[in-house]
């Protein structure tokens, strides 16, 4: 299977969920299969198919730049400015590809996603082309620099034909 076609897939599930709970009058912040809207938390997946690896990672806005609404004043404005450009101009020294794949990042994007009166997800999509294959290979992840108020990050791995999950506080490795 293509990586195109994984992404497709998975960007398919993902905007249908996104509708779907939208759409919902669930009150509570539970989805199917995921946890409650946790200040601290967030969750990275790897998809990594050949020599291209997609990365998705989301969080609370509050672990991000401080906080989940609106931004009102000129400080919230630039807090919020700041956070989005280290999550844009710094995730590959967070998310640290072993420098023998030869892996150039191809494409980013970072969104604020608001997800309910009082809470947003900063939601951010990663693309990166590599020289070699990424099967078997290392990922090193560490939030503790740029993001200190990101405690725990559930991590999916889908990498060829091997599913894993796992979590970590702040830092830790990946195994692709």
């Amino acid at each position: 299977m293509k990586i195109n076609t994984i992404v497709f897939t998975l960007s398919a599930l993902a905007i249908n969920f996104e509708v779907a709970y939208a759409n919902s009058d669930h009150k509570s912040d539970h989805r199917a299969g995921h946890k409650a809207h946790e200040h601290g938390a967030a969750s990275l997946d790897f998809v990594a198919q050949g020599k291209t690896l997609n990365l998705n990672f989301r969080s609370p806005a509050d672990s991000i730049y401080g906080f989940e609404h609106e931004p009102k004043s000129e400080l919230e404005k630039e807090n919020q400015k700041k956070g989005i450009a280290l999550l844009k101009e710094k995730f590959t020294e967070i998310v640290v590809l072993d420098a023998k794949l030869e892996c150039l990042l191809k494409q980013s994007t970072v969104e604020v996603k608001k997800e309910s009166a009082k809470h947003s997800a900063i939601v951010a999509n990663y693309e990166f082309e590599c020289v070699k294959a990424l099967s078997g290979t290392s990922v090193q992840v560490d939030f503790s620099k740029y993001f200190k108020s990101v405690k725990s990050i559930s991590v999916q791995i889908l990498s060829g034909e091997k599913q894993n999950s796992t979590k970590l506080k702040q830092k830790g490795w990946v195994e692709l």
